[in-house]
């Protein structure tokens, strides 16, 4: 149980994560060194580790009426089977994950002329 409510919390984040990556990125017109950065800072503000995150996103510059798109991912891995000792949750921790997935899709807010 205790994994599970913690895969929802994980994943929880990560959707507030998305949608605030994806804001910016319809603000600034795409995916740029500051959004990269916000988006880094947000993940640490939300106590996720950046770097166990793959993020994909629409690359350059996107100009109104086109769409950003952002998809975060990783790995969450079951620790229940620990209870029963060191032996049992090494041999179960490689089968036991669980993907934790965002994605989020918005209109870009600039008009490139």
């Amino acid at each position: 149980m205790p994994d599970m409510i913690q895969y929802a919390k994980v994943t929880f984040k990560a959707n507030q994560v998305a949608d605030f990556a994806v804001e910016r990125m319809a603000i600034e017109g795409g995916w740029t060194e500051e959004v990269a950065e916000a988006v880094q800072n947000e993940l640490r503000r939300h106590n996720l580790d950046p770097d166990r995150w793959q993020v994909e996103h629409t690359a350059g510059r996107v100009g109104a009426p086109e769409t950003v798109y952002l998809r975060m991912e990783r790995d969450y891995h079951i620790t229940a089977f620990y209870v029963f000792g060191e032996s049992m949750g090494r041999a179960l921790a490689d089968v036991l994950t669980l993907p934790v997935v965002a994605q989020k899709v918005q209109a870009s807010q600039v008009y490139i002329r």
